[in-house]
């Protein structure tokens, strides 16, 4: 049994390598481990297993023909126009059939380590109200198909996806499009307690449930822009209730603290309100987050403004899954030439692009979970920017779902040495023609660049754009290369001693990481070191310049914020000397550098080896003068600098 510390670690999603997860291997393993685990790679990647318990006609069109529902909205409208028996059989059928266990098998060989299966209240026959009109008997195969993830070491998110009354108007995800969502009651509420004791104690108890580790409350309320008192009514009261009542549940069943379920509720992304205010505690809790850029009016339409927007995004910390998402684009635009799949085999690699910065978006969080795994011939064609498994075929998604781990990928970092605060990393796909580097705008949103000066002895920046985002010094670049990369064979002569034979060899290079097809372009921002020391620069030096002096306030003598002239020109003139210090430092480095190189082939007389110690001996003592005078020009009395006098 994992340790409460482990499984906090787990939570984290961060060292899951110290902790592996061990589900059993088969139905006749023993069932007296009880643990809720989390997969033991470092992030949750998975599939919804959409229109499986309830239908979603838009996406399943033959199916919901071919079950005799034909125009109808929603599963309310079926049971109800074919009658309860017909339906119940119409149901089963499709609940036999539309996830398979090779569906489940091929999840896993996929690199899928995570399933969530949206379910509705009505699964428990008891706590539908006469009048009201829902399929029966899906249970059986719900315990089936959780059973088939147990086999296969698949990790269960068990989704409360449609609630009593209905939680969210006209969505047929809901069971019953209506025209007002009727949930909000406490009434309602009550019976989807009821639901969630009903799922908790079979989760505990049912070997099937083995992996079924989380249990979301609610998929997709109301936004509070649209039903505030609604939202705050369910924050208030309806999350607390179903958290106490989960809990309660495994009380009474005696499960100890490191085998309780990870409940879950919608984030605030979502725009209920914020989920944690009213908790009795967050021992154990996860929040949900749907990310469909296609609905985000402030994303530009175009394949450029798609991939910059998920680069640029975060999501949140390690307890924010993104639940939802997708590859389809804004309706305006996903049939235009720039988007169209139908017919068009040339647009799989930008769809693949795609996939992959919005899942390096998602795995800053705590991973991501599909919609969907299968659907079928949505609006008359093979519609795979809302299918993984269509898509994988397609080859718009990898057969290796890590594939999009910077850990896996070829990489150029781009380092941004800067005077100031270090600022966060951010891994964006720039395969693009014309890359463009970010900065986190919440973070950097008051900066501006007031030098970026080409650094001697390091490889040219020339071609990335200036990052606008942030005050920068000195920019450099690294390396990385991944174990696929593509090679280059090259000749290298090999210099033998005096008098000697020369000698070749041959040697693989890498190219260069943009040739590479798993390549991601970091940037990076570090503190500037000043002559080795990242510290040595006063601490009470502003990180930012800001349009309403308040941190100049703070930080510095007022005359000093107030005097616009006066700053300007003290930042020239630091900025020049960190130009300067910088300049020396790595001219001596090469310096150094070739001192050495010289010293192993050349005797000590030979005039280039004289000349390059007497470079690097002037060197190091043009750097030694520099931070005396470096600081004898600075503010550590208060006082006006001798270089501005």
């Amino acid at each position: 049994m994992l340790s409460k510390s482990v499984v906090s670690t787990l939570l984290a999603l961060a060292s899951a390598r110290t902790a592996q997860s061990i589900p059993l291997e088969s139905p006749d393993a023993p069932v007296n481990i009880s643990r809720r685990w989390l997969p033991s790679a470092d992030k949750i990647r998975g599939v919804n297993l959409g229109s499986q318990f309830i239908i979603e006609p838009w996406m399943a069109y033959d199916e919901w023909a071919s079950m005799g529902c034909g125009n109808a909205n929603d599963e309310w409208k079926c049971v109800e126009a074919l009658g309860q028996d017909a339906a119940d059989a119409a149901f089963q059928k499709h609940w036999d059939t539309w996830t398979t266990k090779d569906d489940i098998n091929q999840i896993k060989s996929l690199g899928l380590n995570t399933v969530r299966i949206p379910v509705g209240f009505w699964l428990r026959e008891d706590l539908v109200k006469d009048g009201e009109h829902y399929p029966r008997g899906g249970l059986k195969y719900l315990d089936r198909l959780v059973g088939w993830c147990r086999e296969a070491g698949i990790y269960v998110i068990m989704d409360l996806h449609g609630g009593p009354g209905v939680q969210y108007p006209n969505q047929q995800f809901t069971g019953h499009g209506v025209s007002y969502p009727g949930f909000y009651t406490q009434e309602n509420y009550e019976r989807a307690y009821k639901f969630l004791e009903w799922m908790t104690q079979r989760i505990h108890t049912n070997e099937n449930y083995f992996n079924v580790g989380m249990l979301q409350v609610m998929n997709e309320p109301v936004h509070a822009g649209d039903y505030p008192d609604l939202a705050a009514d369910m924050v208030a009261n309806y999350y607390p209730g179903a958290w106490t009542r989960i809990r309660n549940q495994e009380k009474q069943l005696g499960v100890k603290d490191s085998d309780l379920l990870h409940i879950q509720m919608m984030g605030n992304a979502w725009g209920s309100g914020d989920p944690t205010s009213h908790l009795p505690d967050r021992n154990f809790a996860f929040y949900d987050d749907h990310r469909y850029y296609k609905w985000d009016g402030s994303v530009k339409t175009t394949k450029d403004g798609y991939i910059s927007a998920a680069c640029r995004d975060n999501r949140g910390g390690s307890d924010i899954i993104v639940g939802e998402w997708s590859l389809s684009v804004a309706d305006s635009v996903q049939f235009n030439d720039e988007f169209q799949i139908k017919d068009r085999p040339d647009q799989v690699g930008w769809y693949r692009k795609y996939w992959a910065a919005q899942a390096q978006a998602f795995e800053k969080s705590g991973g991501w979970v599909f919609w969907t795994w299968k659907c079928n011939w949505i609006t008359g064609f093979n519609e795979w920017r809302w299918c993984y498994q269509s898509a994988v075929a397609a080859g718009a998604i990898p057969r290796d779902a890590a594939s999009a781990s910077p850990r896996k990928m070829c990489r150029r970092t781009i380092i941004h040495r800067m005077h100031h605060d270090v600022r966060t990393p951010i891994i964006i796909d720039a395969v693009a023609p014309t890359p463009t580097v970010f900065a986190h705008p919440r973070r950097t949103q008051f900066h501006r660049c007031e030098l970026s000066l080409p650094v001697p002895g390091h490889v040219s920046l020339d071609g990335f754009p200036c990052c606008e985002y942030h005050s920068c010094c000195i920019p450099t670049q690294e390396i990385e290369h991944c174990d696929s990369a593509p090679k280059t064979r090259v000749l290298k002569v090999l210099r033998g001693k005096a008098g000697k034979k020369r000698r070749y060899a041959y040697y693989d290079v890498k190219q260069e990481p943009e040739t590479c097809p798993h390549f991601v372009l970091e940037h990076r921002h570090e503190r500037l070191e000043y002559l080795g020391e990242p510290d040595a620069y006063p601490q009470d030096y502003p990180a930012t310049w800001r349009e309403d002096v308040h941190e100049l306030e703070r930080d510095w003598f007022s005359w000093f914020a107030h005097s616009e002239d006066y700053r300007i020109r003290w930042e020239d003139g630091f900025f020049d000397r960190c130009a300067l210090l910088h300049t020396l430092q790595t001219d001596a480095e090469v310096r150094a550098g070739n001192v050495y190189d010289l010293s192993q082939y050349w005797p000590p007389w030979d005039p280039a080896r004289t000349r390059a110690g007497s470079e690097l001996l002037w060197l190091e003592a043009r750097l030694n003068t520099q931070p005396r005078e470096h600081a004898g020009n600075q503010w550590v009395n208060r006082g006006d600098p001798e270089w501005y006098r």
